[in-house]
């Protein structure tokens, strides 16, 4: 069966647990509100970012999980800008926009600018529930992490009578019972003892599916939310000053300074580092290492959001690349 993860993006949160709502039934809620349901034969998680705009974070994690993002427009405001820098600097290209503004000079030239419009939920239901997970493009123009297994961790805890239990998002592969999966950036091994979808036992889980694993040779302790669960043959890169190109958004104001504390985001992942590089002006591009305290898993297919956690105005300032 196929899995579609839907993000709902805005800076009223009732708004977008209403939407969800409608959508999906309420699962998990912690910084990040899941909702799930079977429509059409494929599995829909909902993912709302509930702290937003608060924490900034939220709106990273769910930006990277969505397939298509809703994204609702009721006024001008810096948060609407975030959220469209966000999705532009990841280049999230399947969505739509609920608004009743004039959107067009603010997403030309963004990956939103193909967003179909409607000016209420009740006209965009239809389409969002018709959507279709795309594989997410890499910087080669091929699908990222082909031929590997990528996937982020969620959730890890122990069940009395059952063992060691992980929960995440697969982006790319197959995950399949008694596989051998590496745990990134600690580099320790787990085996798949058994897998749930949707609260059904199931051999195998896909690209692009929420899964549940229950594992053994690590307990739950040793795999933490934000950790890559991979194929021994994955790219992922760990290291604590990764070489990296950065491309600042044009809506950035303040250049990244040399030694500048900042935050960098993959998936579920994100670190405190500091840039030892080039200044960069918004729009412009420059190379550079991010250092940090510990060592961090980065994909290289994948951009690494760069973000200023404590900023006034936008603090989603740009995307590193490996």
């Amino acid at each position: 069966m196929a899995s579609l993860t839907i993000g709902i993006f805005g800076d009223n949160m009732e708004k977008r647990q209403q939407i969800a709502s409608a959508i999906a039934k309420k699962g998990s809620a912690e910084d990040i509100t899941q909702y799930q349901t079977v429509y059409s034969g494929k599995i829909i998680t909902v993912i709302e970012p509930t702290k937003y705009p608060d924490k900034v974070p939220t709106l990273a994690y769910c930006a990277y999980l969505s397939d298509y993002c809703v994204v609702i427009g009721e006024q001008l405001n810096a948060q609407l800008g975030e959220i469209i820098v966000t999705l532009d600097l990841l280049g999230k290209k399947d969505g739509c926009l609920i608004t009743n503004l004039d959107l067009g000079g603010l997403i030309r030239g963004t990956a939103l600018e193909k967003y179909d419009i409607f000016s209420s939920f009740d006209e965009a239901k239809e389409k969002i529930l018709a959507a279709q997970r795309h594989e997410w493009m890499g910087l080669n123009g091929s699908p990222a992490a082909q031929n590997e297994v990528l996937s982020s961790v969620d959730h890890s805890f122990e069940v009395k009578g059952v063992g060691s239990i992980v929960l995440g998002f697969l982006h790319s592969g197959k995950i399949s019972v008694h596989d051998k999966l590496s745990v990134h950036p600690s580099g320790k091994e787990l085996e798949v003892r058994s897998i749930q979808m949707h609260d059904q036992d199931v051999k195998e889980t896909n690209g692009g599916d929420r899964f549940g694993l229950a594992i053994k040779l690590l307990a739950s302790k040793d795999v933490e939310r934000g950790d890559f669960l991979t194929s021994k043959d994955s790219q992922v890169k760990v290291s604590k000053e990764p070489e990296v190109k950065v491309t600042m958004s044009k809506f950035t104001r303040d250049s990244l300074k040399q030694n500048e504390q900042i935050h960098v985001f993959q998936f579920l992942g994100d670190a405190p580092c500091r840039w030892q590089g080039d200044e960069i002006a918004g729009g412009k591009e420059g190379k550079g290492k991010l250092t940090l305290e510990k060592p961090f898993a980065l994909h290289p297919d994948y951009p690494a959001l760069i973000v200023r956690l404590d900023a006034k105005g936008l603090r989603v300032i740009g995307k590193a690349v490996l």
